[in-house]
């Protein structure tokens, strides 16, 4: 029993001591460069957050449903560069078009 207490000792001090040097290990000297503005720089950031500038727009208008007192709403779809959608409000279904980027909410 106690060669194997020994032994675990042993191993658990190896692997402490390969972690330490791996820890104490530079990093590689790579330069540090600027985020850029272009479409491939915007295309990383993209893919780095996950999220895109068309789910965003969409994220907006939502948003401006809600915040224009149309909180129940349905067939909510794109058309064109706007959003579409039938909205009931005092008792009363219509259909209307929101443009993220103007931030209105208009009817049809």
């Amino acid at each position: 029993m106690r060669t194997i207490q020994i032994m675990t000792l042993s191993a658990t001090l190896m692997f402490v001591a390969a972690g330490g040097a791996l820890a104490a290990a530079p990093i590689s000297q790579q330069p540090v460069t600027r985020q850029g503005t272009g479409k491939q720089s915007a295309i990383a950031r993209q893919h780095a957050t996950g999220v895109t500038e068309s789910a965003n727009r969409e994220t907006e208008a939502l948003n401006l449903l809600g915040a224009n007192g149309y909180p129940d709403f349905k067939n909510f779809h794109r058309d064109g560069k706007n959003f579409e959608a039938t909205v009931t409000q005092n008792g009363k279904t219509r259909t209307v078009m929101v443009d993220p980027d103007a931030r209105t909410v208009k009817s049809m």
